[in-house]
């Protein structure tokens, strides 16, 4: 049987961390090897910075955004979502937790839900959106250990 039997996974398109309880405790603990930052580069490295303000001859101003750019970000924060569930789907096999709890943004949710091997998204025991990727884990874990708990009928 396996040390820790759940685990709860924190993303974004930026930022991913797991805390996981073990079978004698009911505290949620991080995953001290299971952390994650991605590319966290200026917008225009990626071409979406602000718009560009246009003056016409009425006076009015216009802004004017790359819909492309928007795009570069979106790949950028899937391929790092990516990488986040197979390290996670490689923890999984080895052994070290039963169960999964997803916790993102729904963008980022939805991104996460795609990527999962069958196997992993089997284990998938709640899913949560919400952005707790910057807040204190030791904040994170009661939040999160009552919507596990199950309710009186």
């Amino acid at each position: 049987m396996p040390r820790e039997s759940i685990w709860i996974l924190f993303a974004d398109g930026g930022r991913a961390f797991a805390l996981a309880n073990t079978e004698a405790s009911n505290k949620f603990e991080p995953v001290s090897d299971f952390r994650f930052e991605g590319f966290h580069g200026r917008d225009a490295d990626f071409g979406s910075d602000r718009p560009v303000h246009t003056h016409a001859l009425s006076g009015r101003t216009a802004g004017s955004t790359s819909s492309e750019a928007g795009k570069l970000v979106r790949i950028e924060h899937r391929k790092f979502l990516r990488q986040v569930i197979e390290a996670a789907d490689k923890r999984h096999r080895d052994g070290a937790f039963q169960h999964l709890a997803l916790v993102a943004p729904a963008r980022a949710l939805g991104d996460l839900r795609v990527a999962l091997p069958n196997a992993l998204a089997e284990s998938v025991i709640l899913e949560v959106v919400a952005d707790y990727t910057k807040m204190p884990p030791h904040e994170i874990g009661p939040k999160i250990l009552r919507l596990l708990r199950p309710r009186p009928a």
